[in-house]
């Protein structure tokens, strides 16, 4: 007889004998609740698992596309820190590759011309509201800082260095165009605050005459080529 809550306070029903069963499960029960165990993986959640994973691929359309929808989202400054350095530690090879890479990507160059298409559309209005939120950018104000750094400290040989990179560095027909589109596209106003830029930058190109060399034809138009895109670059900011 054992004690019982039903009604007589007495029951003549008696438990069955634990089995070696029961209480195994009654001692990994307990071990679990005390130990705070994870549950054992199976092969059926693991199945669940990867099921999950392919129906979320298949949301996205394919695995390619939530691989891409993973990539575009927004990094961490540690993650941008980190590729930066990588980038300033490269060879110049290594740099040259990854332009080339990143120059003969299509999504790359879909998202430039897109882009390119938002600037070119925008009003005046929209176009100073971008200027002012990238010169009050801490990041980029950082950025230019570094980089005006790195010029000043430069050897005159060092700079010579750049400027033979830079004018070796050929444009293609599209980009010629549509730095003359820009620059055809552009109100007066604009182009006047493009000259007043040139001639405030003449006298520095003036002081490091000493240390260039004297140009041929091709280099020269091949430099005002680039002074000419490079005014339309600014203009769009």
């Amino acid at each position: 007889f054992h004690q019982t809550d039903v009604n007589g306070g007495m029951s003549a029903t008696q438990l069955p004998a634990p089995t070696r069963d029961s209480q195994r499960q009654a001692a990994a029960s307990q071990f679990q609740q005390r130990t705070h165990a994870a549950p054992v993986i199976t092969q059926d959640t693991q199945r669940q698992a990867a099921a999950q994973r392919f129906n979320e691929a298949e949301h996205y359309g394919s695995y390619d596309d939530f691989r891409d929808f993973s990539r575009r989202q927004p990094l961490t400054q540690q993650q941008k820190d980190a590729a930066r350095q990588r980038y300033q530690s490269a060879s110049p090879e290594q740099r040259q590759a990854v332009r080339e890479k990143m120059q003969t990507n299509p999504q790359i160059q879909q998202r430039r011309e897109a882009a390119r298409q938002r600037i070119q559309s925008a009003s005046p209005e929209q176009r100073q509201a971008v200027r002012e939120k990238m010169q009050t950018n801490p990041q980029k104000q950082q950025r230019r800082e570094a980089a005006r750094e790195r010029i000043q400290s430069a050897t005159p040989e060092q700079r010579q260095v750049f400027k033979e990179k830079v004018q070796q560095r050929p444009l293609n027909q599209q980009q010629r165009d549509n730095a003359r589109q820009r620059i055809q596209s552009a109100s007066p106003e604009q182009r006047q605050v493009f000259r007043e830029k040139v001639q405030e930058s003449r006298p520095q190109r003036l002081n490091d005459s000493n240390h260039t060399v004297r140009l041929n034809n091709e280099q020269r138009s091949a430099v005002r080529e680039r002074l000419s895109e490079r005014g339309a670059r600014r203009l769009e900011r």
